[in-house]
């Protein structure tokens, strides 16, 4: 009876062995020193070496060089109090040379009075997670350095709030990026006036066949002045969620140019119509373009 107690404790490590074997996420035991006790299937697939070669060897041996210290220390001090994060990430070097960036979850085993015996780690590779954060962050960079050279306002608007905008962008508001970036919107600074004219032509008006928005308003600066702008908008996905990016163009000096003409021609016409002498545009030809109305009575037309 006594020899069966002691061969049962055996099973059960071995059926838990192979239950861990068919994990799909690498799974890895050490004891106290740090030396790997057990890997399953899958950490052997990841690291690329037999079983035999890893077990007995110190974990951290199978990391990058750079990385080796920081995980001997973060294990250690698991291994001593438990303290430190359960969760954390590094690099692992396989056999041929090859480096994987994957994510620890770690737990302790403990005996029943709470002492230390091992730690247990779930490996899993996220390098295509990385490489795809990464390629993300470059083209982020290479957008925002894009950005900042361009000569019109751009940005990007989500949930009614300004996420990203250029340096010209934020100079045509008068602010400072901080200012506006995550904290203001477009809402925040059209003129009042404009409000009801803007909301009924989002509403009312469809997309071009790009999907692009053109709007014409009127916005106020920091300073309390108001500026004439024309923003081109188009629907898009930032950090995985709707949002519209576009860009915007300070008219204000050209809208002034066009009043100042419009004033002109509407003096002119003025003259025009009410002179007492007859005024008229001909054609090189000698056609009359335009006579006005002492011209025309001059000639008998009323």
């Amino acid at each position: 009876i006594g020899s069966e107690k002691m061969k049962s404790p055996v099973k059960k490590k071995t059926k838990y062995e192979r239950l861990i074997d068919t994990l799909h996420v690498g799974v890895v035991k050490i004891d106290v020193p740090g030396t790997i006790s057990f890997c399953n299937r899958a950490f052997v697939s990841l690291a690329g070496y037999t079983r035999d070669e890893l077990v007995g060897q110190i974990l951290w041996k199978f990391t990058v060089p750079d990385l080796r210290d920081a995980l001997e220390d973060h294990v250690t001090k698991l291994l001593a109090d438990d303290s430190g994060p359960s969760s954390f990430s590094t690099k692992l070097m396989r056999k041929d040379g090859k480096t994987l960036d994957v994510q620890v979850e770690c737990n302790c085993e403990k005996t029943t009075r709470g002492n230390i015996t091992g730690l247990v780690f779930g490996i899993i590779d996220v390098t295509d997670r990385v490489k795809a954060d990464e390629a993300l962050l470059e083209s982020e960079r290479n957008f925002r350095d894009m950005a900042e050279q361009a000569v019109v306002g751009i940005y990007v608007v989500q949930d009614s709030v300004f996420e990203y905008l250029n340096t010209r962008c934020a100079e045509i508001h008068g602010y400072g990026i901080d200012e506006l970036m995550g904290k203001k919107g477009p809402w925040d600074t059209v003129f009042k006036d404009d409000i009801p004219m803007l909301k009924e032509d989002l509403q009312e008006n469809v997309p071009g066949r790009d999907g692009s928005l053109r709007r014409d308003f009127r916005i106020v600066t920091k300073a309390q002045e108001i500026r004439h702008v024309e923003t081109y908008g188009v629907p898009t996905m930032f950090r995985g969620r709707p949002a519209v990016i576009g860009t915007m163009i300070d008219v204000t000096e050209r809208k002034r140019a066009e009043e100042a003409l419009r004033k002109s021609e509407e003096k002119y016409r003025n003259i025009f119509e009410n002179a007492l002498e007859g005024i008229f545009q001909a054609s090189p030809e000698g056609s009359f373009i335009s006579v006005n109305p002492a011209l025309a009575r001059m000639h008998g037309f009323d």
